[in-house]
């Protein structure tokens, strides 16, 4: 955490704790979870006075912590530790606000105690990754900003964007935003001392003299008067009363023509721009709803405003604590775009995660011998592919919000189930009724967090399919070639797997796949995470995610269709878990079956569109049920997915499991029938299939009518091919139920016969 001078410690104990809650969500996609911490000094006293204390605090949590050797963990001497607290050696410094200048500091007590972390304790120090040199935070921040633009039409990266902004030039997250797009119209913006206004900014100019003030790091009153236009300038924050101008008063949507320095920042803040970015420190916007009292920054009551004000599009929180979440809840229930902090400047605990483990590979893994210098040389010159890597991690959490946006109006009961679920497991306290999008960003944290828990007790990667590759994917490919025989000696392998294996599972296939398939299916996490892994694996399914987002222009179609493709992952691995023990499955298994499906697949008429994509994928999608039938009789696969077409045509499986998979299904108690159901269906498709492969004939379509076609059933089964629906829930319900009945007596007699 941070550093916090202060003489009220109280103020600064609920902020860390509030920076706690943040970061752990933030923490969803990186390996360590557990307590957080802060530094606080209550008597300012001289930087020489506070880096003492600074080295007190290191030097004492270190004497609490447990140490590694080897891969045997040492409690610390001479300290008696509660049964309940497990051995846990893991203890980190992230490079923060006021502590990212005693990296270094850390690191050399670390070194000193012998921790074995060693010069990894400390993210940022002299041999880590600099933040503000990369601006990793804050492009991490600009790469959520502009998956809201895009939604808007709108290219953030190129197009002109009005803005106003918290913070200055000199500071990391708000300095380094602000040089993303040399065609900002940065109009107003404000620190702890400085106002500045320029209502009709000169792009080039203005983007000039903002790389000259975060060259030299400085403030809004180092400002060149000469780059401000007409009605603008630099103010005191304290000033009592600020003339404004007719340009400043039409960029800003107010009339008054004098305000104070307290009243300007909250026009500012209200402005009706496209882009409200934070880069400072402090909480500016709270609902309406909340006391001043209940932010709990005092600091900042004159200036904050309530999220019912403001007029922009969108919000970027490079900063933390930004907005109240009731805040962020209530601009996006108005219709404004908005993450969360934890979601927007994220990247750099990300960073700061890749780095500790990559010093790790380089320096603590067996086998790996390089000198420090070589390690240091090589950190650099990876620089610029793990800044890629995280960059890429903010983007696919951005796009997993839209499409839960599209999935929970859809299927709101499926995202109360899995509050329920995280409720029950201690990841939410507070109980959530809508789903605005900064509540998805939670949710969406706190499920990789508990997935990623579930799998840390069932060891998921001691047995998965996928351990090596999601391992090696965490690093770099240059050192996926270099050191592939030693990624599995890294002292964090079995964490970094668990890492990536939530943040695929939750980035790629749905906030609530997971939780969906739990409250359908009586397994294990770890068997549900590697069902959901084989299945989007089998299927191509992240191939043609990529390729829907880069083909799409509209943001809501491009996130519509990744629907559609979870949806076919999530049916595939259901069915796996149902007709399939997935310990069983190996790597020659699985390639068999992608095979196999491929084969399948190229069947299908091919053409360039989205559409026809689909309805390849959907076909391949609906084909689980036929691996139980080729087990079953010994047939090849290609085989069984030709019965498995045969019988979808003379049955009415497929519209029927659509139907039991419709939001129609998804209450509470219909949920519980519909599992039911399911379950019946996909041993109804597998003994359908195993029918006609019993025959030994390959005119499968032509034998099922000659086998069924004498049933009682046979007329009522063909006549709901195309299931039409009811006028009422009820009917509709009743219908799918008597349809299921018919075709359980059709398949269900005939197997009788066979057996005789």
């Amino acid at each position: 955490g941070g550093i916090r001078h202060s003489d009220r410690p109280a103020d600064f104990r609920t902020e860390i704790l509030e920076l706690m809650d943040t970061q752990t969500i933030k923490n969803g996609q990186i390996v360590p979870t557990g307590a957080k911490g802060g530094f606080v000094t209550t008597r300012t006293g001289d930087p020489e006075t506070v880096r003492r204390q600074y080295r007190v605090f290191i030097r004492s949590l270190l004497s609490i912590t447990d140490n590694r050797q080897g891969r045997r963990i040492v409690p610390p001497a001479g300290i008696r530790i509660d049964a309940r607290d497990r051995n846990d050696p893991y203890l980190v410094v992230a490079a923060d606000k006021g502590t990212a200048r005693f990296s270094d500091d850390a690191n050399a007590i670390a070194r000193e105690c012998g921790f074995w972390l060693d010069d990894a304790f400390a993210s940022g120090g002299s041999h880590g990754y600099d933040h503000k040199a990369l601006g990793i935070t804050a492009r991490g921040a600009w790469v959520c900003a502009a998956e809201h633009f895009r939604r808007l039409g709108v290219d953030a990266w190129r197009d002109a964007i009005s803005a106003v902004g918290i913070g200055d030039m000199s500071g990391d997250v708000f300095g380094n935003g602000m040089l993303l797009n040399p065609r900002l119209r940065l109009v107003a913006a404000f620190n702890h001392r400085h106002i500045f206004l320029d209502p009709q900014p000169d792009p080039a100019r203005a983007f000039a003299e903002r790389q000259r003030l975060f060259r030299a790091g400085l403030g809004w009153d180092a400002y060149r008067a000469e780059c401000i236009s007409t009605g603008g300038g630099v103010f005191d924050r304290s000033a009592k009363s600020i003339r404004l101008s007719a340009a400043a008063r039409r960029v800003l949507g107010i009339d008054e023509q004098t305000l104070s320095g307290e009243a300007l920042i909250r026009a500012i803040l209200t402005a009706p721009v496209d882009l409200l970015y934070n880069g400072g420190i402090g909480t500016y916007v709270k609902d309406a709803a909340e006391r001043h009292e209940e932010v709990r920054d005092p600091a900042n009551n004159a200036v904050r405003v309530d999220a019912q004000q403001l007029r922009c599009k969108v919000v970027c929180e490079g900063g933390n604590l930004g907005f109240t979440q009731a805040a962020r809840i209530a601009f996006a229930k108005a219709g404004g775009l908005i993450n969360t902090d934890a979601i927007d400047n994220s990247a750099g605990v990300d960073m700061s995660d890749h780095e500790v483990n990559l010093k790790l590979l380089l320096g603590a893994t067996p086998g790996v011998r390089m000198s420090i210098r070589e390690r240091n040389r090589r950190l650099k010159a990876l620089s610029d592919t793990v800044t890629r890597q995280c960059l890429n991690n903010n983007l696919l959490q951005s796009r997993a919000l839209t499409v839960a946006e599209f999935d929970v109006a859809l299927r709101a009961p499926r995202f109360h189930r899995l509050v329920e679920l995280l409720q029950r497991d201690g990841w939410l306290i507070e109980p959530v009724r809508d789903f605005p999008r900064p509540t998805l960003a939670v949710l969406l944290g706190q499920e990789k967090n508990r997935i990623h828990a579930a799998l840390n007790k069932e060891n998921f990667a001691a047995r998965s399919l996928f351990a090596d590759a999601l391992l090696r994917d965490y690093f770099p490919p240059v050192l996926q070639r270099r050191f592939a025989p030693h990624l599995a000696d890294h002292p964090l392998a079995r964490e970094i797997t668990h890492t990536q294996a939530a943040n695929a599972v939750v980035n790629h296939l749905g906030i609530a796949a997971v939780a969906q398939l739990q409250t359908l299916i009586d397994a294990s996490m770890a068997d549900i995470i590697e069902a959901l892994l084989l299945a989007e694996h089998v299927l191509d399914a992240r191939a043609l995610v990529a390729e829907v987002w880069q083909t799409q222009a509209a943001t809501d179609d491009a996130a519509r269709l990744q629907q559609q493709v979870q949806e076919g992952v999530l049916q595939f691995a259901e069915e796996l878990l149902r007709i399939s023990d997935m310990h069983q499955w190996d790597a020659e298994r699985m390639c068999a079956l992608r095979t196999a499906l491929r084969r399948f697949a190229a069947h299908h008429p091919k053409h360039a569109s989205s559409a026809s994509q689909l309805q390849r994928f959907a076909a391949s999608a609906e084909m689980a049920s036929a691996l139980g039938a080729a087990e079953a009789t010994g047939a090849p696969l290609s085989r069984a997915f030709n019965a498995a077409r045969a019988c979808f045509a003379l049955i009415p499986f497929q519209p029927l499991e659509r139907a039991f998979r419709s939001p129609l299904w998804g209450e509470a108690e219909a949920h519980a029938l519909r599992r039911l159901c399911l379950h019946r269906l996909t041993r109804l498709k597998a003994r359908a299939i195993a029918t006609l492969l019993h025959a030994g004939k390959d005119r499968f379509q032509r034998h099922g009518e000659r086998i069924w076609g004498s049933h009682p059933c046979w007329h009522h089964v063909r006549q709901s091919l195309d299931i039409a629906e009811q006028p009422d829930e009820e009917s509709s319900r009743m219908r799918c139920l008597l349809l299921l009945n018919q075709i359980e007596a059709l398949l269900g007699d005939n197997a009788a016969q066979l057996k005789q």
